[in-house]
């Protein structure tokens, strides 16, 4: 069967899919002049209701086909435009649409409608129209149309594995913070020299502290936190380890990482970005990108969200993507 193609693959964004076009195209990445552009792909696992992130409350059939799940009284509302505003959740983004720098796309949805959240979720990964269909994901066959760049992984996968959407025939690389203390100078000598003498374990060596360098884990930041302040923490932590590898000039230029927490099967109109360092993370790639931060391009240019005639609660895998230009 053939893949998903010129189709937004995620059924309700918190944040808005960048360069829909990717998904189709193996050129999509090198289009342009430059050949250098970063692209985030961030997945929010779970079943996010796009209507409660970013209810369409100016819509008038919204109050009466939203019911008890309406949210056009609710305090802290940001207003985007007559139609769609922010959860107040979601407020800390409000700065980033007054810039232009974030799009939301409502009402898109893969063709999956049946119940199985992880067959769901394997068709928004392999970009293809039926769950199992390929043991590849849509994200690395487009690296396929990177331009090709010696010594250099075309893209990375942050955190304890490497999720389908990454995983192909374009080697990648992976990264995920220790959950052991730093190692010593002195000691990271020491296993150099044992491993000096195998070409193979001296090449892994020198890949994972290069990895290290790139994502900046000497900073990923530390202390005793508990619950959903440690779980905000490590978000925050990858975001800016992503900005880490993609703000080097020898780095990847795609990243992926996930969170997860994101059902909202009960309490859907009230919830909550518990985790602080989500609200942050966003920041992080700026911050960490040397100033890079998120300037205005075609493919990420505001925009008015696509219409939502379909107003009850879509329960979908959800995800959200950011291009660095």
């Amino acid at each position: 069967m053939d893949p998903i193609r010129r189709r937004v693959l995620t059924g309700s964004l918190a944040v808005g899919l960048a360069g829909g076009g990717l998904l189709a195209s193996r050129v999509s990445f090198a289009a342009g002049d430059s050949g250098d552009r970063r692209f985030v792909f961030v997945l929010l696992r779970g079943a996010l209701d796009g209507l409660a992130a970013v209810p369409a409350v100016g819509d008038p059939d919204y109050m009466r086909l939203r019911g008890e799940l309406d949210l056009s009284g609710t305090a802290g509302l940001h207003r985007l435009d007559e139609l769609f505003a922010l959860h107040p959740s979601l407020n800390f983004l409000a700065q980033q649409w007054a810039e232009r720098q974030l799009a939301v796309v409502h009402a898109v949805a893969t063709p999956y409608r049946e119940r199985s959240h992880f067959d769901a979720q394997d068709v928004l990964e392999s970009g293809y129209a039926r769950p199992h269909a390929a043991q590849s994901g849509w994200l690395n066959r487009a690296l396929a149309g990177l331009p090709a760049s010696r010594g250099r992984s075309a893209g990375v996968a942050l955190g304890s594995n490497v999720p389908l959407v990454m995983r192909g025939p374009v080697e990648v690389a992976s990264w995920s913070p220790g959950r052991l203390p730093d190692l010593e100078g002195d000691t990271l000598q020491r296993i150099a020299q044992m491993y000096g003498e195998d070409p193979l374990l001296s090449q892994r060596l020198s890949e994972a502290l290069a990895a290290d360098e790139m994502a900046g884990a000497g900073n990923m930041g530390g202390g005793a936190v508990a619950g959903g302040a440690r779980a905000g923490a490590q978000v925050e932590g990858t975001a800016r380890a992503a900005a880490g590898f993609l703000a080097r000039a020898d780095g990847p230029r795609v990243a992926v990482f996930e969170t997860t927490g994101w059902d909202t099967h009960a309490n859907n109109p009230w919830f909550r970005l518990s985790y602080p360092g989500r609200a942050r993370s966003r920041a992080r790639f700026g911050n960490r990108s040397g100033g890079r931060g998120y300037p205005e391009s075609p493919g990420c240019r505001c925009s008015r969200s696509l219409a939502t005639r379909r107003l009850r609660s879509i329960h979908a895998p959800s995800g959200y993507a950011r291009a660095l230009w």
